[in-house]
């Protein structure tokens, strides 16, 4: 079995677990948010600090400046190439108003680029030290986020989409970094280190279950009923752009702008990553069509196993 399918399985299975967890009421109907509130205020946080200020190699890289301008800068074009698919290809009545148009490019232009990306990096690459380099990409990425995706579902950006940016774990990756470069690192006592390494290693695996809990919620608020020929027009037209189109236009692009071996592996990693999930999330806040932005994210996921597994084959070695 490739480390791509390993990965990719893995996360469905954790996933299963919230799923079913939620179906027999062991996390009952809406208390996600209080997960969602432990996962980004405690754990992440706990995950980005034990990672950045124990990678002493952030002091002599140009990661710290080049990964998270990479992240913004590739979630910014995947936007683009999603507004121009949905420009040419979201037609009819039923997928043609600014509202669904807006969502599908939302839930298009945002990769998976923590929950799935974390586990498979670590498979793929369990020898090299690459998920403090993933964080500061993510960085980036969160920047992307709460401006591009936020704005684009709101049809407009504002004060507000702005004041998002400074949510627990950028702060905390800001904060982590001035504690690496200031030396301050080297004086952190080693059972404080030791104690955010350990919550920090429960983030995946809960955020993964939480992923599965949402899941399980849309479908019990019935997201997924409706005509059918408009689920299987998303679901088509999300998978051609998401899956292939976007990770085409990746790889030609990681391959010809010069950057280290270690981002580029996160960038492959990345171009292969299927629609966020965080995106239902956003739009249940923002505005948007919280239906078509769940049907596109499903999808995606569902097929992961196989297409991150294509496209990590392409991967230069």
């Amino acid at each position: 079995m490739s480390p791509a399918i390993h990965a990719s399985l893995l996360v469905i299975t954790i996933s299963a677990a919230g799923f079913i967890a939620h179906r027999k009421d062991v996390i009952k109907q809406g208390h996600s948010a209080s997960l969602t509130n432990l996962l980004i205020k405690v754990l992440m946080p706990a995950l980005i600090f034990s990672s950045i200020t124990q990678n002493e190699e952030f002091l002599s890289s140009n990661l710290v400046f080049m990964a998270p301008l990479m992240g913004f800068v590739f979630v910014s074009i995947s936007f683009l190439i999603s507004y121009v698919f949905a420009k040419v290809f979201l037609r009819g009545k039923d997928l043609s108003d600014p509202e669904n148009k807006r969502s599908f490019v939302t839930a298009c232009g945002m990769q998976n680029y923590g929950y799935i990306a974390i586990p498979v990096i670590a498979t793929l690459f369990p020898e090299q030290n690459l998920i403090g380099p993933l964080l500061m990409h993510n960085v980036g990425v969160e920047i992307a986020m709460w401006t591009i995706a936020c704005s684009t579902l709101r049809g407009s950006f504002d004060r507000k989409s702005l004041g998002q940016i400074l949510n627990a774990p950028f702060i905390t990756v800001i904060f982590s970094l001035i504690v690496l470069f200031s030396g301050v690192y080297r004086f952190i006592p080693p059972f404080f280190m030791d104690s955010s390494r350990a919550v920090g290693q429960t983030a995946i695996p809960i955020g993964l279950i939480l992923v599965g809990a949402t899941l399980s919620e849309l479908f019990k608020e019935g997201l997924f009923e409706g005509k059918a020929s408009r689920l299987v027009k998303l679901v088509v037209l999300g998978l051609l752009n998401r899956q292939i189109i976007i990770p085409i236009a990746w790889f030609a692009l990681i391959a010809m702008i010069p950057m280290s071996p270690d981002l580029k592996k996160i960038m492959y990693v990345q171009a292969a990553m299927p629609a966020a999930f965080f995106t239902i999330v956003l739009s249940r806040h923002f505005g948007g069509n919280v239906r078509t932005i769940a049907i596109v994210s499903v999808a995606s996921f569902v097929v992961s196993p196989i297409s991150i597994s294509i496209w990590l084959s392409f991967m230069p070695s």
